[in-house]
């Protein structure tokens, strides 16, 4: 594995993302974790595509910011089988998830960056394209702010049962991170994980919405029917 990142988390652990194994097209979507203390290397997930040279960065609030690098490319531009990417994520050390959060401005391959002392980053310079026989170089820069890049997200919304008797009772499971849940219909305020209690005298739909900490929402739906 070469070009990956290797992030030291607060447990001591090391988060292994990305890279390219030499004389093997396409970069690597194994994601791991090394214990130090065992020697071990654990699979925790796999990249939706193979990604090197991008820059991983851990933030006060103990996520990991990856962000930036070259991506395998769909379909291969001007014979060059890889993209220079804007996507950014977090990882979680604690859920050991990854989160996709507000994109960069620019795609950036080695840029720079540094951590002022407000607690956001300034990313700077790097390359932005592929334009043969030379890559073409940034000279912008741009600000991120990790408070303001939290996209909320739903990761399931269900029900026990979707067709009742009339003034049967129904649970609802709202399931997701980086926001405030709210079902309505009388619900209110939930909980991710937790389980509610719904009794519909109609048929009747549910709609969870999760609001981020800038305003951002996401919705999924669930309808209830009523049987004869």
């Amino acid at each position: 594995r070469r070009r990956h990142t290797a992030t030291l988390l607060p447990s001591g652990k090391v988060l292994i993302y990305g890279g390219f194994v030499e004389g093997v097209r396409g970069g690597i979507r194994a994601i791991e974790i090394f214990d130090p203390n065992t020697g071990t290397s654990r699979l925790i997930g796999q990249l939706s595509s193979g990604r090197y040279d991008h820059e991983a960065f851990l933030l006060p609030n103990h996520k990991v910011l990856i962000f930036g690098g070259t991506i395998d490319a769909s379909t291969p531009i001007q014979g060059v089988p890889h993209v220079y990417t804007t996507k950014a994520e977090y990882f979680d050390p604690v859920t050991e998830t990854f989160s996709l959060i507000s994109p960069m401005n620019q795609s950036r391959l080695w840029g720079g960056f540094s951590q002022l002392n407000n607690g956001k980053l300034l990313l700077t310079g790097g390359i932005i394209s592929f334009n043969s026989p030379a890559d073409q170089s940034s000279d912008t820069a741009e600000i991120f702010d990790p408070q303001d890049n939290i996209i909320p997200s739903i990761t399931s919304f269900v029900s026990n049962i979707q067709t009742v008797t009339s003034g049967s009772s129904v649970t609802l499971t709202p399931t997701f991170t980086n926001g405030t849940g709210v079902i309505n219909n009388g619900v209110g305020l939930v909980n991710s994980g937790m389980t509610y209690t719904v009794v519909p005298a109609v048929e009747s739909t549910y709609a969870l919405t999760v609001t981020g900490p800038t305003g951002i929402k996401v919705s999924q739906k669930i309808k209830i029917f009523i049987s004869p």
